[in-house]
Order: structure tokens, then sequence, then C-alpha cells
């Protein structure tokens, strides 16, 4: 049985849409931001601990999610199931598919590991600064496209394996990805773009949050981060806030 893993929900949902009756597991975290060193221990707390800050109270089981991602991916690698890994050109995406390798390779073993690279090229109404998601797909699309898959030869294997050591050990607060691969960031160089949305006048911050998401480069960044980071800016006094600002449909921001 191949398993084809998918970074999202909504690029999971597409391809069980597009391609009924094939196996399908969803990587449920967008490890383009915030801490990484822990993401592939058994409790990765820190990581836990971002993604509690960004979504805030409510319902969903972040621990779980992460906790079960993991999981899955140990037990992929250790009984050797053939895989078909997808991916756009972002940076979320590319940090997958190469943590996806390094657990196979942790494993010891090398059944066969396949991938689907999608390009802006392939969605040129959607991409965003050269940059696109398997989620940006539809279903018929995806069907589509499965077809260029391509086996992972082992020196790229080993090249990709490496890389997420790499980007692990690093550890930045964010991931960009460009044509020369990764590059580390810093919060503040998403607070920044923020910044240049705000204005005096209030304004709601889902407007703001929508602006600065087309043009942080190297970053298809979430809403729920971006809100974040806007929340963040505020507690520190640099923005003023009205409205329930657990909310960002429900709140306005403007200059302090």
């Amino acid at each position: 049985m191949t398993v084809h893993v998918f970074n999202g929900d909504q690029a999971g949902a597409a391809f069980r849409a597009g391609m009924p009756g094939l196996e399908a597991f969803v990587h449920r975290d967008d490890l383009a931001v915030g801490p990484i060193g822990d993401a592939d221990a058994g409790e990765p707390g820190r990581r836990i601990a971002f993604w509690q800050a960004v979504c805030g109270p409510g319902p969903r089981d972040i621990a779980g999610e992460l906790r079960e991602t993991t999981q899955v991916l140990g037990r992929l690698a250790e009984r050797g199931v053939p895989l078909v890994i997808w991916h756009g050109a972002s940076a979320s995406d590319q940090c997958m598919l190469r943590r996806v390798v390094w657990w196979r390779a942790q494993a010891g073993i090398a059944p066969p590991i396949a991938e689907v690279a999608l390009e802006a090229a392939d969605a040129p109404d959607r991409q965003r600064g050269g940059m696109v998601a398997a989620g940006m797909f539809g279903p018929a699309e995806l069907a589509r496209h499965a077809a260029r898959a391509i086996m992972i030869g082992e020196d790229r294997a080993r090249r990709l394996a490496g890389e997420w050591a790499a980007l692990k050990a690093d550890n930045a607060e964010v991931r960009a990805w460009g044509p020369s691969g990764f590059t580390a960031r810093g919060f503040g160089d998403v607070d920044r773009v923020v910044d240049g949305f705000v204005t005096a006048e209030w304004q709601p911050a889902a407007r703001v949050v929508a602006r600065a998401m087309r043009v942080i480069e190297g970053l298809l960044a979430g809403d729920l981060f971006v809100f974040w980071r806007l929340r963040e800016m505020a507690g520190c006094g640099a923005f003023a806030t009205r409205g329930d600002t657990s909310e960002m449909r429900a709140c306005e921001v403007a200059k302090a």
C-alpha cells in the first residue's frame, strides 16, 4: 500500500476527492514558522506552546495533532511503507518534504519514496511571489499532476534528511524559501511587514492581516500566524486595538 503525504487538511481533502480509494496522510504542522528544535520529539513542548499561543484558546487539540503527526511519521518509517510526497514551492511544503525523508532515514531502511513537485507555473493565477503550496490545487488538478511522480534517489534523500537536521539545529523563528533554498529569519521580519499596513485610522484587523500575507517574502504565511504577530505587537504597545482581540474579524487596529 502506497501512502500519499500532504501538508495540511486542504491539500489532503482535495486529493481524497480527486483520487478516491488511495491512501493519504495529512501532515498537520506548518514547519515554516516557530521553533522546530523539538518537532520530532515524543513530547514537542516548545512546538506545542508556540501553536497554542498562535491559535489562542479554543477546542482544537493542538498538542494531540502534533503528537499524532510525529507518531504516524514514525510508524510509516518503521514499517517501510512506500510514500509519495506532494509538495509545492513553499517553505512549509519544503520543510515537510525534508522532515518525512528524515524520518525514513532514521529508520535505517530504504523503501521507495517518490515525490510530486508542484510549481508556481502550475497555478499562475494563485501563486504568491513565485510560491505555491499543494493546498492551492483542486481535486481535478491534483489528479492530473499525479502522473509526474518521480522517485527520490539515495543521494537526494540523504541531502534532504541532512537539510532537515540542519534546520532543526538552527531553530530559527521563521524559515523562508527561495530559489537558493532556505533563509533563516525572525518574527521581526514579519512584524515590519505588518506594521507597514497599520495606519492612524481604525481598520479591521482582518484587512491588515490579508494585506500583509500577500507581500511577506519567502513565506506563504497563514492568517492565524500573522494575526498572532499583530496581537503580540499590540501587546507591546505598537498598536491600539478595539473589539474582541481573540477573533481576527471582530477587532480593529490603529497606530497607538
